[in-house]
């Protein structure tokens, strides 16, 4: 993406930064997506519209700078749909608390997708990442989110 709305769908966010916006996090040259520093005191998301409605099933996360800032790291977050922006349907969820950092499979490195996968079926024209905690830090942020749609 190269703006909320080009060159298509529309993203946006709960809050962000004056110069890492939401679609940032959708953009092919890994801008990335930084709140405006509020914290975690309520959650914080990206969310992206669909023109259409379409079925993801998988997904990908590349945290904000993981090895500068690794208390930005995102440890837990739900991904959800919806076809009216309003009522939501959680797809996935994730927890990692702070006694786990040290396995392999949930560290981030820098530069470093995760990817995750859900079991879901349904067409929704809305997703949405929702970041309930991360490792203490005032900002939240995603290097990159990828929204894998199934044909």
């Amino acid at each position: 993406m190269t703006s909320d709305t080009a060159p298509s769908g529309t993203s946006s966010a709960s809050s962000t930064y004056s110069t890492l916006p939401a679609w940032g996090a959708f953009s092919g040259d890994w801008l990335g997506w930084l709140t405006n520093g509020t914290g975690l005191g309520s959650p914080q998301w990206v969310q992206y519209q669909f023109t259409s409605g379409k079925v993801v099933k998988s997904y990908a996360i590349i945290p904000w700078s993981s090895d500068s800032w690794p208390d930005r790291n995102l440890t837990e977050w739900h991904l959800d749909g919806s076809n009216d922006g309003s009522s939501w349907t959680t797809l996935d969820t994730r927890t990692r608390g702070v006694s786990t950092t040290r396995d392999p499979k949930w560290r981030w490195t820098i530069w470093e997708p995760k990817y995750f996968s859900c079991a879901n079926s349904t067409s929704y024209t809305y997703y949405r990442l929702v970041i309930t905690a991360n490792g203490g830090n005032a900002y939240v942020g995603l290097q990159h989110f990828e929204l894998y749609v199934t044909p």
